[in-house]
Order: structure tokens, then C-alpha cells, then sequence
């Protein structure tokens, strides 16, 4: 069956609604309503205004680490005279965290494609075991993305909470707080 339009008008413009019906329907249309609204763009995101940039300031810290140059000049590629271990900021980890369905991942996932990262998302209650995430986090740091495009992994440990099981002490966070402080050593 065809699909069938309908204009409804919203202010001044008029917008084309699409109503699809049957198989014939469009690819977009198989998509979970929450995948197919989400925010692509770090300008659609309906988070706080404040976290949002706070976020982004953040990830935008490692471009001279990363991409060899500065957060301010970021529209010239050239790099400054120091190492990619004396550029990493302070802050090694940003942890977002709120009640379910505030938008947390989403808004990683956005500012990580916004700032030039591909989003590499670990979800951490997958596993249930400290050693499975920390060698799952030491992978996705030390590969390049494939399908990213050439761009550098922006690691996402989502539901960092639920990865407490196992016989390891302090589970999921201390494996993490391990890798960091592994890593400013000298990697």
C-alpha cells in the first residue's frame, strides 16, 4: 500500500508527515522510538544547557593529547612542543551520573561524536566481573575504531555500578581507578 501524506501546520511552515502502513513501510520506521528521536547533534540535546558544555569542555581537554592540538585552536592541526603525556588533562575520568532516563548516555554518546571521537560504549552489568571490564576498557583504549572512520575511541563504561559481582575487591571502580593509575605511570 502506498504511503499516504498529510501537511499539519505548525507556526509558519507546514511540515510533511509521512504516514507508512504494512511491509512496504520505510527502513526508518523499523526503529525503536527512542533510537529513531534521539539527539544526533549536541545542539538537539534537551539535557542542562550547563552539563552539556561542561561535558564537552571536558572531552575537548584531551585534543592536544589526542589530536596534537589545542582546544582553543582547534580549527589548525599542528602540535605544540609538548609530550601527549604531559597534555593529558587532570582529570583523567568524567563520571555523569543521575536518575535513569535523564539522558547520560546519550549525552556521551553526542559530545564523544561532536568533539571528533567515536563513542565506544561498555556497559559494565554486562559482564558482572572487575577483570572481564578492565580488559574490555584496556581493548577499546588501545584500538583504533574500525568503523569509526579513523577516529579515536571515546570509551563509554555505561551502568558502571552493576559490574560489582565476582571475588575481586571493590569491583568495577577499583578496577578502573587500577587502569588510571596504571596509565599515568608512563603509558
Amino acid at each position: 500500500m502506498p504511503a499516504m501524506g498529510r501537511r499539519v501546520r505548525r507556526g509558519s511552515a507546514a511540515v510533511q508527515l509521512q504516514e507508512a502502513d504494512g511491509p512496504g513501510a520505510a527502513a526508518g520506521s523499523q526503529l525503536l522510538w527512542v533510537d529513531k528521536y534521539a539527539p544526533r547533534h549536541f545542539m538537539s540535546l534537551l539535557s542542562d544547557e550547563r552539563t552539556n558544555r561542561q561535558v564537552a569542555l571536558w572531552v575537548k581537554d584531551w585534543d592536544e593529547c589526542v589530536f596534537g592540538r589545542s582546544a582553543a585552536g582547534a580549527g589548525g592541526r599542528g602540535g605544540g612542543g609538548a609530550s601527549k603525556a604531559d597534555s593529558r588533562p587532570a582529570q583523567k575520568v568524567l563520571l555523569i551520573g543521575g536518575p535513569p532516563g535523564l539522558g547520560k548516555t546519550t549525552l556521551a554518546h553526542v559530545v564523544a561524536r561532536h568533539c571528533g571521537y567515536h563513542p565506544y560504549e561498555i556497559n559494565a552489568s554486562d559482564d558482572r566481573t572487575a577483570n572481564t571490564l578492565a580488559t574490555k576498557i584496556q581493548d577499546a583504549v588501545q584500538m583504533t575504531a574500525v568503523l569509526g572512520g579513523g577516529r579515536p575511541n571515546c570509551v563509554i563504561v555505561d551502568e558502571i555500578d552493576g559490574a560489582t559481582g565476582g571475588s575481586e575487591t571493590g569491583g568495577a571502580v577499583a578496577a578502573l581507578l587500577k587502569l588510571i593509575r596504571a596509565g599515568e605511570g608512563g603509558g
